[in-house]
């Protein structure tokens, strides 16, 4: 998954010009969720919208179309 982290980054550089941290959860073998975490202060001006809409391309893209929940999370401070 490592591999798919890296490769998340790079699209989420491209479209949303912020790297996030990348979380899965993993259930007999396949993909169960997903968390994906942005520092606020990476996000700019990108609406809550345009971030849930990118995430969930992104991740469809990165790790297939499978049936996964996906999360967003902001972090506000801290490292």
């Amino acid at each position: 998954m490592d591999n798919k982290e890296k490769q998340f980054n790079e699209l989420s550089i491209e479209k949303l010009g912020a790297k996030a941290e990348t979380s899965w959860n993993i259930h007999n073998g396949e993909l169960t969720d997903i968390t994906v975490i942005y520092r606020a202060n990476s996000l700019n001006d990108v609406t809550v919208s345009k971030l849930g809409n990118e995430v969930e391309s992104m991740v469809k893209t990165i790790y297939g179309d499978e049936s996964y929940a996906i999360s967003v999370a902001i972090s506000l401070g801290g490292e």
